[in-house]
């Protein structure tokens, strides 16, 4: 990865009335931009992920270029185990696939965190650490766990059971102990002022712990004067006109930043810049989208064997060879069954 910036904290339009990025206009802008990597983070769901993958694929065969597609999806993570609680405690994760390992597992948390848990998409800790094989992960924005606790000079924060400084460090911890060095820090410079409070903390807690940091730029629209329609989509979300809602941001730096803005937003630590390169050189998930395979029945052999039927390929749980031999015996022995209902003049025609 040649290029000097690569943008990882990204919402598409798949971000529900939070992400004014239409996919068609971003890779045309990524290009413009002459950047050769970008991710998709939505929130908590992976519902444009195989769009988003596609759509740059094409772009690259029709202008002759590489842009690599990143995987990933910003989550809703909780420490409570108990499925089905009714707390409500979610922080943000930001996870990217670096293989196909990777992608199953993301496509596993993504699933599980809307079937399990109470009113909110959510994984568990405990779940991210069984599922952690093939991802990178990202700290995330001022929603992430680690900085809930490091900001805990906001009122609100404090209210939530925010801190400090010290307990944000085990967090860090605790995430470095699940991904190792697939676990970064994030840095984000909008001029927002919880995320100046928090700015130097991030970088001790960088430095203390020997975690890196990466630069990140909240991507939620495509240019800066796209601001007012990202502002509208959150005001449907809302459900209130643009003079009442509370979610209307008041600065305007959401958009797809160039290198060289970035570049001078992170003067101090360029090496944060250069670690979102490092990022994108560890994701190279290659989806072989042309030729989709069917799901393994889980009671084959089991099946097989109460029939008295050999199986095709012996001991595997999980086998196309083994469901195809059981289908097409259900199959003809259901004909059977269909055929008695048949004249006997007529189920020749049916046999052959």
């Amino acid at each position: 990865m040649s290029n000097k910036y690569v943008h990882l904290h990204f919402h598409t339009e798949y971000s529900m009335l939070d992400g004014a990025n239409k996919l068609k206009n971003v890779v045309k802008q990524i290009d413009n931009l002459g950047m050769e990597a970008v991710a998709i983070t939505d929130h908590g769901n992976m519902f444009g992920a195989i769009d988003f993958y596609q759509t740059i694929k094409k772009y690259n065969k029709e202008h002759n270029k590489n842009i690599k597609p990143i995987i990933g999806i910003e989550a809703y993570l909780t420490n409570v185990s108990e499925i089905g609680s009714s707390n409500n405690e979610r922080y943000h994760l930001c996870l990217y696939a670096k293989n196909e390992i990777g992608y199953k597992n993301l496509m596993y948390l993504s699933s599980f965190s809307y079937t399990n848990l109470y009113r909110k998409p959510r994984i568990t800790k405990e779940l991210l650490k069984k599922y952690k094989d093939g991802l990178v992960c990202t700290s995330a924005c001022l929603g992430g766990e680690i900085n809930f606790h490091l900001n805990n000079s906001n009122q609100k924060n404090q209210e939530k059971g925010s801190r400090g400084y010290e307990r944000a460090k085990e967090i860090a911890l605790e995430y470095r102990e699940i991904f190792g060095e697939d676990f970064y820090l994030e840095l984000m410079r909008h001029g927002i002022s919880d995320q100046k409070n928090i700015d130097d903390q991030i970088v001790k807690l960088s430095r203390e712990l020997n975690i890196k940091i990466v630069a990140t730029n909240d991507v939620h629209y495509t240019k800066k004067e796209d601001s007012k329609h990202h502002n509208i989509l959150m005001a449907i979300g809302t459900g209130s006109t643009l003079s009442e809602s509370k979610l209307k941001h008041t600065v305007t730096e959401f958009y797809i930043k160039s290198a060289d803005e970035m570049a001078e937003l992170f003067a101090d630590i360029p090496e944060a810049l250069t670690n979102t390169l490092e990022i994108a050189d560890k994701c190279n998930l290659k989806l072989n989208l042309g030729k989709p395979t069917p799901p393994n029945y889980k009671f084959t052999l089991d099946e097989l064997q109460n029939l008295n039927i050999e199986p095709i390929e012996s001991g595997q749980t999980f086998s196309h060879e083994n469901d195809n031999l059981l289908f097409k015996y259900r199959a003809e022995l259901g004909l059977e069954e269909r055929l008695k209902l048949i004249e006997s003049e007529d189920k020749k025609i049916f046999i052959e």
